[in-house]
């Protein structure tokens, strides 16, 4: 093959493991998405990317020496080795980092809960209390609606197409009473301060106050808790099932 040839397979092969390597963290940044807080090119990506590049060109070079291969298959062969290969480390990195930042979360979330004194049950079901109305339990009492703020926004969905978060649901109980009336003075007080909020009957003599809405994720549910503690609830969180 003559040198020339040689040149320009080196080239086309490291245009395709540049290609590979940062085309789809390219058009994330020209969508416009990333803010301050994220970096999408980070300088030992850059490293690494750039080195894939020269690899995959070079080794494409020399495993592939038919002077009479079309240009287009030989650029398809050097896009599909990169292109595996960054895909699988950008998952598994995403994969990572989001665990991470689950665990700042969760391990903040335990700080206020400490500073704030709200109980944080482990058990879907309160010690000798069924939580439930007939087969009814509770968590299926509670119908969807906004119980942060009566104006708020609903918060944005993720992408269906990314590697979500997910953290366990929780219910903020308010207050738990022996009858309703017990509960319709601090039902009024957070109502006036935009929580909607329904008194569901638990066991026989036993009443909750419960936000009227689904379970929470438990950063969610903690905050609304808190919020709920300073307008004079007594609030404990319950685990979903």
């Amino acid at each position: 093959m003559p040198p020339a040839t040689r040149l320009w397979r080196l080239a086309v092969g490291i245009f395709a493991g540049a290609l590979a390597s940062f085309f789809p963290r390219l058009v994330t940044v020209l969508s416009g998405n990333p803010t301050d807080n994220i970096a999408v090119f980070s300088p030992t990506y850059l490293a690494v990317g750039a080195t894939v590049a020269l690899v995959v060109g070079i080794t494409i070079t020399i495993v592939d020496d038919d002077p009479h291969r079309p240009m287009r298959d030989f650029f398809m062969t050097a896009l599909g080795v990169p292109a595996l290969l960054m895909g699988a480390l950008s998952t598994n990195a995403t994969a990572h980092n989001t665990a991470l930042d689950q665990l700042r979360i969760k391990t903040m979330s335990d700080q206020l809960a400490n500073a704030s004194k709200i109980e944080v049950r482990t058990e879907p079901q309160a010690p000798g209390a069924r939580m439930n109305v007939g087969a009814i339990s509770l968590l299926d009492l509670v119908i969807p609606a906004a119980h942060a703020q009566g104006a708020s926004l609903s918060p944005p969905r993720p992408s269906p197409f990314g590697i979500t978060s997910i953290e366990r649901q929780y219910t903020t109980v308010l207050k738990e009473a022996g009858s309703a009336d017990d509960l319709h003075a601090l039902q009024k007080t957070l109502g006036q301060q935009g929580f909607q909020t329904q008194v569901v009957s638990s066991t026989p003599g036993r009443v909750l106050l419960v936000p009227a809405g689904p379970a929470k994720p438990y950063s969610e549910a903690l905050l609304s808790a808190v919020r709920a503690k300073e307008l004079g609830a007594s609030p404990y969180l319950v685990p979903a099932r």
